[in-house]
């Protein structure tokens, strides 16, 4: 089994496009409720992005929780704009990782930075496909390959960086929403954690945010936008629905 966290659809692309080439199958953590047991010889792998150079709480909370053999195989994929600092080797310090890949991916994180150009994410995309090629090849025979883009500095950003956006970056206070919403729903339906409803026609955030940006870059409208940052900036989401 292939278990997935995705905001904006580039980890869960990757995973199902895993699951297709290694005969496995793909789910959500969101959709995972009883305790998960990994037995000998079995298989096992969890894709996530990397947020701030560090692997997500929520998928590492639902790590935490997942009973693994130590002679079952166990990989990871993350996905990436550029880099995981060092958030694979912090994982492995508490958890058996025996194969683990970057998968660089188009950027979804509008509030750091303006989305690519769409030839940059093309390319990136279609570069990922033939990456994906590979990494199934190595799945499949439970290869022990670790092919990481950790970036420079990755000690600073794993170490420094990435507590200091857990801690003082997942407010959600900054959202907006502009006369431009039509009450659609989107972002309620998107969001993985539940942290938006629907109130008076409106999303209202409910002050447990992970920071995926779904709700931004989903709307259709353009309604939605952190402070004043995103609101001269493109969104993005994955569009190769499998």
């Amino acid at each position: 089994m292939i278990y997935y966290f995705s905001g904006t659809g580039n980890s869960k692309w990757t995973a199902e496009s895993l699951a297709l080439k290694t005969n496995d199958s793909a789910i959500s953590i969101i959709d995972c409720k009883n305790k998960i047991t990994v037995n000998s010889g079995e298989t096992v792998g969890f894709v996530f992005p990397i947020y701030a150079w560090d692997t997500p709480k929520i998928m590492l909370d639902f790590i935490k929780k997942v009973d693994v053999s130590d002679n079952a195989y166990v990989f990871i994929v993350c996905t990436c704009g550029e880099n995981c600092g060092n958030a694979i080797e912090k994982l492995q310090k508490s958890f058996k990782i025996d194969s683990a890949y970057t998968l660089v991916m188009p950027n979804n994180y509008v509030v750091g930075s303006n989305i690519e150009d769409e030839s940059l994410i093309n390319a990136k995309i279609e570069n990922a496909k033939i990456k994906l090629e590979e990494i199934a090849e190595n799945i499949n025979i439970k290869a022990p390959v670790f092919n990481i883009i950790k970036g420079k500095i990755a000690f600073i950003k794993t170490a420094i960086v990435a507590p200091a956006f857990n801690k003082f970056a997942l407010s959600d206070k900054p959202f907006t929403v502009s006369e431009n919403c039509i009450s659609c729903n989107k972002c309620e339906c998107v969001c993985p954690v539940s942290n938006i409803k629907m109130i008076d026609g409106k999303p209202q955030w409910q002050g447990h945010c992970i920071k995926c940006l779904a709700c931004i870059n989903y709307c259709p409208t353009k309604a939605i936008n952190f402070g004043e940052v995103t609101k001269n900036r493109g969104r993005y989401y994955f569009k190769d629905i499998i």
